[in-house]
C-alpha cells in the first residue's frame, strides 16, 4: 500500500495529499541576498523569490533580533513563512558552523518534501557571504540550488555619497583585511578605488593609512541601509570613530 505525504499549501490553505509513488516536483533552493538593510534595496527578483517561498530560513541573534525577519517583513513577507535560527557571532566559528548544518540539513529535508525553500543573505551572496558555506553543504547533499543577485553593502555606500566607484581603466579592489598601511596606499597609488570591508578587524593599520595620507578621498559608512547609518568624509572623524562590525571605508586619489 503506497504510503501518502501530507503538504500543506500556504495559498489555498487546502491540504494537498499525495503517494509516494507521485514524482513530486523539486524546486531548487535559492539562496535571497536581502540588501544592505534598507527592504528598499531588495530587487524586485529577490522579492519574487520570498513571496514565492513556503519556508524561509534567516539568521537570528542569540536573543532571537534578526534584521532580515524585519526587512521581510517591512516587505510584506509573512510571519509563518519564516524560520529564524540563533547565529553565534565570534571569531571562533565553530558553533556557527553548527547552526549551517542544522539549517543545511533542514532545508535539505524540506526540499525532498517538494516545498519551496529560501536562504537568506545579507548584501550580496557572492561576498563575503557565509552562504557559500551552504551551498557547498548542499551540494554535498545532492540538492539542487540557486542564486539571485543583491545589492551590496559598498555599491549602496557609493550611492549615498555619490562616490564614483570606477572610472575609465581604473581598478577596483575589495580588501577584507589590511595588511598593512603601505600596502594599502601603494595600491591606491597605482590608481585603484579600494573598498575596505570588515574595517573593524584593521582599525590601527586603516588609522595609519589615513595619517600618512589624508590628502586622499577616504569615504567611511557605517550600517548603511539601517536607520543609524552614518557616513563621513572628515578624515578627524573618520579616526576619531572605533569602526564597529557594519563599517566600511572607500578610498580613491
Amino acid at each position: 500500500m503506497a504510503q501518502s505525504l501530507f503538504l500543506f499549501s500556504r495559498r489555498n490553505n487546502m491540504l494537498d495529499i499525495k503517494t509516494d509513488t507521485e514524482e513530486k516536483i523539486l524546486t531548487p533552493v535559492c539562496v535571497v541576498p536581502l540588501g544592505p538593510g534598507n527592504p528598499e534595496d531588495l530587487t524586485l527578483g529577490c522579492w519574487h523569490k520570498l513571496q514565492a517561498a513556503d519556508l524561509i530560513f534567516c539568521p537570528s541573534t542569540l536573543s532571537g533580533e534578526s534584521k532580515a525577519r524585519q526587512i521581510m517583513l517591512a516587505v510584506g513577507i509573512k510571519p509563518e513563512q519564516i524560520r529564524a535560527y540563533p547565529l553565534p557571532m565570534s571569531k571562533d566559528r565553530t558553533a556557527a558552523l553548527r547552526a549551517y548544518d542544522k539549517v543545511t540539513e533542514e532545508a535539505a529535508e524540506n526540499y525532498r518534501l517538494g516545498l519551496r525553500v529560501v536562504i537568506t543573505a545579507e548584501g550580496d551572496a557572492g561576498l563575503y557571504s557565509s552562504s557559500g558555506y551552504i551551498f557547498s553543504r548542499l551540494d554535498q547533499l545532492g540538492v539542487q540550488t540557486e542564486r539571485k543577485a543583491g545589492i551590496p553593502a559598498f555599491v549602496a555606500a557609493a550611492a549615498l555619497s555619490k562616490v564614483i566607484l570606477t572610472e575609465g581603466d581604473e581598478s577596483l579592489l575589495i580588501l577584507p583585511i589590511v595588511k598593512s598601511a603601505e600596502s594599502l596606499l601603494n595600491q591606491i597609488d597605482q590608481g585603484a578605488t579600494v573598498v575596505l570591508m570588515k574595517c573593524s578587524q584593521s582599525v590601527e593599520t586603516i588609522k595609519s593609512a589615513i595619517r600618512k595620507r589624508p590628502d586622499l578621498n577616504w569615504h567611511y559608512f557605517e550600517s548603511v541601509g539601517y536607520a543609524q547609518e552614518y557616513c563621513t568624509s572628515s578624515v578627524e572623524e573618520i579616526i576619531e570613530r572605533s569602526f564597529p562590525y557594519f563599517s566600511l571605508i572607500i578610498v580613491r586619489r
